[in-house]
């Protein structure tokens, strides 16, 4: 037996668009089709009569936007073929439960009052007289009577095997819902004829939905019955709970379906209002709401005195977090965050991670790292206390960058990975409902890519960029878009680059901080500069207003090393003298604070200057400083993007017996990255191109090493030196180490 069910017998677009323009002759665009075959769902009967329709439509873009299940084509042939061919209880019974955006045995039970005698059906008939009778057209037979909640779902089953606009959305056949041109006639005929039922369907549903922890679904339920007290109450009970999973995007469009008087009127909405509009933006108008609402507050009754106060509390954490938000790191704005922290009760500890971490901002902002640092843990740890994931994972991303900004890649890491894993613990793997999520993959990609191991960061930070796109990401794709810039750059892609920068630009535009803005366009003159753009450099640097004779302070610390790059690209004996009085005296604060991971960056431009200035001893000083400082976390791509200039450099390094077995690496990487970006646009000679990895063991394998030597060199196993060595023989045909070296040089996979 072959069986043919809904979806073999639904037209598809091209099947769709033959009948429309070939058949009944309407020379539809292919949107226009593509829209009615989705408001259809490719139904053939639906199809024809929308077209019959059109036949007397003289505004057919018009008529297409609006179709509907009202259209008196449709209406009559559902009503006389359909609806009127069923029993009286069962039409109830689709009537009813047509207000359910998806039917279950136990919800629809739980909405359905049977006819208008309520759990009776018409004429005293019992609930199970609702099932479609013998003699109906569509049905076969009815199922034997059971409890009511089986009842429904054996109900959906008769209409699912019936084909009776019913579509199943599991394998289970457990969940349904109505084919949307047949719900909106059945809505329409549920409003004509017994509207006063509509707002009990609703707030039945929403009691079911309520129970069963779909707390969007009660709400949209209380919200259709027009029953906003109990749609308040939902949204105060639940707002605290969405803060901490960051859905801060859906609290704000919840409060905003309520009237606004109920959301000005009631301290707890007006507090989380306040919080919404915080985490979502834009500021405009962010202080009147936060007046508005600490005004609700205080005119609460003196026997409401400790609940005023613990939100009195809140509103002032609210303004002084908004306050450094929009970049005001005042002593008085500090001072305000740091009374409400100590105003708190002490189990309060969500409050207290939020507070903590946006004083953690503060002080990172302001240059005071190591108080940033234990700012970002003591917010973490108050943010575990209270479950609150949205703070745990923003603490520990900001926690790990300023790792990151220390020299500590191994923790920032772990840091990364933890996270990751406590949301798939939490919350199943992937995760994608959790934006915040995707930090940690932004935060792994940018270390990857450090480590040179651009496909696997690359992987990371494309899930991050998709992860965080979404509301409630805060900035989060921003980052991502400027580290797969540099990616593309690295893989010697420049117009992929360019167009990521681009799209990192376009969201700076909308950020609440000025300062945002600022340092995605020093992002954007790096990638210039290593594009050789130089003039457009030169242009940024005559606008800049920086002052070289000055020591810059924290905050502008990114620009001044921005502008040594630009003199470096100039190779001018004057300015290049500047570059090193520059990097000199960052490089003494830099020092003095720990912050090795921008300490390297910084040594390895000087050392760059001092190359250039010919005064090679003192270059190589420098660089051993570098090597050392970066050698114990695998410090890569910091000194392969620095291009040529630094692998030269390596090379007398090397011939110094300067940290031999980093240095090695480091040249293998810069000679690897050469090859690539020397041969990039053209074909391989190879039937399997090699990958970046085993490039980098065939460079080191030429340099003379040992496998032990390059495992250490690599910090890898012997095991897998030896795997790779395999894949690299396999691809280049040869059976030695000889015969590769000599075979890559032929083939110019290796530079020496």
């Amino acid at each position: 037996m072959i069986e043919f069910r809904v979806d073999d017998l639904r037209f598809t677009a091209a099947e769709a668009t033959a009948l429309f323009n070939e058949t009944i002759g309407l020379k539809l665009s292919t949107e226009e089709v593509a829209k009615l075959e989705t408001r259809t769902e490719g139904w053939i009967a639906g199809l024809q009569l929308a077209g019959l329709s059109m036949q007397r439509q003289a505004n057919l873009a018009g008529f297409i936007d609006a179709f509907a299940g009202d259209d008196q084509y449709i209406v009559d042939y559902l009503v006389e073929e359909v609806l009127n061919q069923q029993p009286a209880e069962t039409q109830d019974f689709l009537l009813q439960t047509s207000i359910l955006n998806r039917l279950c045995g136990p919800l629809c039970a739980a909405v359905f009052s049977g006819g208008d005698a309520g759990a009776q059906g018409r004429g005293g008939e019992s609930f199970s007289s609702l099932l479609p009778h013998p003699s109906a057209p569509l049905l076969e037979s009815a199922p034997p009577p059971v409890e009511k909640q089986a009842l429904s779902q054996e109900t959906l089953e008769y209409l699912d095997q019936a084909n009776l606009f019913i579509v199943p959305l599991d394998n289970k056949r457990e969940w349904y819902r109505y084919h949307r041109l047949f719900a909106e006639l059945l809505q329409n005929r549920l409003q004509r004829t017994r509207p006063d039922l509509i707002p009990g369907l609703h707030r039945r549903a929403g009691d079911w939905y309520k129970g069963n922890g779909w707390v969007g679904e009660a709400l949209n339920h209380a919200l259709s019955a027009s029953d906003y007290d109990r749609a308040a109450g939902l949204i105060a009970q639940n707002a605290q709970g969405m803060l901490k999973r960051g859905e801060a995007t859906t609290l704000w469009r919840w409060l905003n379906k309520l009237p606004p008087e109920i959301v000005r009127t009631d301290p707890h909405l007006g507090v989380a209002a306040a919080w919404a509009r915080l985490l979502t933006g834009p500021f405009e108008g962010f202080d009147a709401v936060l007046e508005a609402t600490e005004q609700v507050v205080t005119r609460l009754p003196t026997e409401a005195a400790t609940g005023r106060q613990g939100l009195l509390v809140e509103v002032q954490a609210i303004r002084a977090i908004a306050s450094i938000e929009q970049g005001d790191t005042s002593p008085a704005v500090m001072q305000l965050a740091q009374q409400a922290l100590a105003d708190l009760p002490p189990d309060n500890h969500y409050l207290s991670s939020v507070l903590t971490t946006s004083l953690a901002l503060a002080y990172h902002t302001k240059g005071d790292t190591g108080a940033a640092i234990q700012s970002f843990t003591t917010a973490k740890s108050s943010a575990e206390q209270s479950n609150n994931i949205f703070s745990i994972l923003f603490a520990g991303y900001e926690l790990a960058e300023l790792q990151v900004e220390h020299g500590q890649l191994r923790l920032a890491e772990s840091l990364h990975r933890q996270a990751l894993s406590l949301v798939e613990d939490r919350f199943g793997p992937g995760a994608r409902h959790i934006p915040l999520a995707g930090a940690a993959h932004i935060g792994l990609g940018k270390l990857l890519y450090e480590w040179h191991d651009l496909e696997t960061a690359r992987r990371h930070l494309e899930q991050g960029f998709e992860m965080t796109n979404q509301p409630g990401g805060i900035g989060f794709p921003r980052e991502a878009s400027v580290a797969m810039a540099f990616l593309h750059q690295a893989l010697g892609d420049e117009q992929a680059a360019a167009s990521w920068m681009q799209q990192a630009e376009d969201m700076a535009r909308t950020a609440p901080r000025p300062q945002v803005m600022a340092q995605v366009l020093l992002y954007k003159v790096r990638l210039q500069l290593a594009q050789n753009q130089l003039t457009m450099a030169q242009r940024w640097a005559r606008e800049s207003g920086l002052d070289i004779t000055q020591v810059p302070d924290y905050s502008a610390e990114m620009a001044y090393l921005t502008l040594v790059r630009m003199f470096l690209a100039q190779a001018d004996q004057k300015p290049l003298a500047v570059a090193v009085d520059v990097t000199t005296q960052l490089l003494q604060r830099v020092e003095a604070q720990q912050r090795w991971g921008r300490a390297i960056e910084i040594l390895n431009l000087q050392a760059l200057a001092y190359q250039a200035l010919g005064q090679v001893d003192r270059a190589l000083t420098v660089l051993e400083n570098a090597l050392l400082v970066a050698e114990a976390e695998g410090y890569l791509r910091r000194f392969v993007d620095e291009g040529q200039p630094m692998a030269d450099l390596l090379q007398l390094a090397l011939a110094r017996k300067i940290s031999p077995g980093y240095t090695r690496r480091l040249l293998a990487a810069c000679q690897a990255e050469q090859v690539r970006l020397t041969t990039q646009g053209k074909l391989q000679p190879l039937v399997e191109p090699l990958t970046e990895r085993e490039l980098e063991i065939l460079n080191l394998i030429a340099a003379g090493l040992s496998n032990k030597a390059i495992a250490d060199t690599l910090f890898i196993t012997v095991g897998t030196v030896k795997r790779h060595s395999m894949n690299i023989y396999g691809k280049l045909g040869v059976n030695s180490r000889t015969q590769a070296v000599v075979k890559a040089r032929a083939l110019t996979l290796i530079m020496s």
